[in-house]
């Protein structure tokens, strides 16, 4: 249940929940106050794993491509990116995506978290809300390997700029 990895905003200590689940009190009572709240990405997920597209050009890319991507649950971040939800069979490691010294986003897997909806962030360049553009946060769909998958739409973003 997508519930139970949520968790307050990253102000409080939150690297136990790499290893555990908050309780059920602790979720009730951060949901209640109506707080930011991030996702923690790994085995304490249920092997959640995120692509955090950071490249307005790839952005564009995969919205003008949602088709390819539409069983997943596709957040729209404070700053107009996107992050990408599955679950993954495969290698959970977090890994920077480049392309040269492009820097196109991350792949968050085990060690990472993500902001996510209904969030709002208050920083320099941006205040805005977390939102969901589409997909079914209760229903992330579990892939054989993410980081493979994430890797080939890397590729895709590339060829596209051939």
């Amino acid at each position: 249940e997508f519930r139970r990895v949520l968790f307050r905003s990253a102000a409080r200590p939150w690297s136990r929940y790499h290893h555990e689940r908050p309780a059920e009190s602790d979720l009730k009572q951060w949901f209640q106050r109506g707080e930011n709240i991030a996702v923690v990405c790994g085995a304490s997920s249920d092997r959640l794993i995120v692509l955090d597209i950071d490249d307005e050009e790839w952005v564009a890319w995969t919205l003008r491509h949602k088709t390819l991507l539409k069983k997943f649950w596709v957040v729209e971040t404070g700053s107009h990116k996107l992050h990408i939800y599955c679950r993954s069979r495969g290698d959970l490691t977090t890994e920077s995506l480049d392309q040269g010294d492009r820097h196109l986003g991350e792949i968050r897997g085990q060690g990472a978290y993500v902001v996510a909806p209904p969030s709002r962030v208050d920083e320099d360049d941006h205040d805005q809300m977390y939102h969901q553009l589409w997909g079914d946060a209760e229903k992330i769909p579990v892939v054989h390997d993410a980081k493979a998958l994430f890797r080939s739409l890397v590729g895709e973003i590339g060829r596209a700029h051939v």
